[in-house]
């Protein structure tokens, strides 16, 4: 039966051989005049991605050029881990090596970049931490992506991992929210992609209310609703946990946090996917309706004495703009 490895590019090898050819595959010939591919090989990080039983075949495609396009722009190694179908065998661990270089508009420009890929036994975390422990860049920070991995699983046989990354990312849209109950040094380092991903609608609306005073936005508020169709329920989850953190952020502008409830509801109009509006017991309104499509979104105010309608055309970002945003900038 095929694995999720065989369909990911790289050259089968074994396990033992692995570590030998990451140290040799760089160091270039020594009679030879041209550039060593190390010069070209500013390693900065190393990138952990751990995908669970239910992960496609397709989706670790989709994950691994994620990844790869990811450390063209920074440069690391990646550490594919993938637990294997063959449960009946307790030490089973099948690698792969991936590497190659990009070259630019001149010679000067090449990026080289790096993936070891790992089948591995689930029912021997120890084993894993400690294979994948010699194969890390030592003294470059770790980031560990989990994909479809349970909680559960992350809690019994993964903390290690968690312990020793600078950064733990997964992705509400996929897995539970229960990723945040996770036990770690520092609950700052799990890290949301859907919260990444809602960087441009975040921004979109923190232009238009960042034009009004914070006394007007607040007075006579109410309630907060966010609504969102079924497939936008993580989304809707993240608007609202920014939305009651900048609320927090009142009291340095006012002295004091206003009481105002949330109220996520399901959307039923097909035209937009995701809605936010602000409920006032005064004439004061604020609407904010992103589109279907998702590139475009529209808002209308009435705040103060000022009234009217922006409009926002945004490009979401692609999925290596989402890795960097949710591993390099804080909430």
């Amino acid at each position: 039966m095929a694995s999720i490895l065989d369909n990911l590019p790289g050259v089968p090898m074994p396990i033992s051989e692995i570590s030998r050819q990451l140290r040799e595959m760089w160091r270039g010939d020594e009679d030879s005049k041209t550039s060593a591919p190390s010069e070209f090989r500013a390693s900065q990080l190393n990138l952990i991605l751990h995908v669970g039983w239910d992960t496609s075949e397709s989706e670790a495609q989709s994950l691994f050029e994620a990844a790869i396009q990811f450390t063209q722009r920074h440069p690391g190694r990646i550490l594919f881990l993938a637990p294997s179908e063959d449960a009946g065998e307790a030490d089973v661990l099948k690698g792969k090596l991936f590497t190659q270089c990009y070259i630019g508009e001149s010679h000067r420009e090449m990026c080289c970049c790096e993936a070891v890929l790992l089948e591995y036994a689930s029912s021997e975390p120890r084993s894993l931490f400690n294979q994948v422990s010699v194969w890390l860049e030592s003294d470059l920070p770790i980031y560990h992506w989990f994909h479809r991995m349970p909680v559960k699983a992350v809690k019994n046989k993964y903390l290690a991992f968690v312990k020793n990354s600078k950064r733990i990312l997964y992705d509400s849209a996929v897995e539970s929210d229960d990723y945040q109950e996770i036990p770690t040094p520092d609950p700052w380092r799990i890290r949301d992609l859907a919260d990444a991903r809602m960087l441009p609608i975040k921004q979109s609306i923190g232009q238009v209310l960042s034009t009004f005073d914070p006394a007007l936005i607040v007075d006579g508020l109410h309630t907060i609703e966010v609504r969102s169709h079924k497939a936008h329920r993580a989304n809707a989850h993240q608007l609202r946990n920014w939305l009651e953190r900048c609320l927090d952020q009142t009291p340095a502008f006012l002295g004091t946090k206003p009481s105002v409830p949330f109220r996520c509801c399901e959307l039923e109009c097909e035209d937009t996917s995701l809605e936010v509006e602000f409920l006032y017991d005064n004439a004061q309104r604020f609407h904010w309706i992103l589109c279907a499509s998702g590139n475009e979104a529209t808002s209308t105010s009435v705040l103060g004495n000022r009234s009217g309608t922006h409009h926002a055309s945004f490009r979401p970002l692609e999925p290596v703009s989402v890795l960097a945003e949710a591993i390099f900038f804080g909430r």
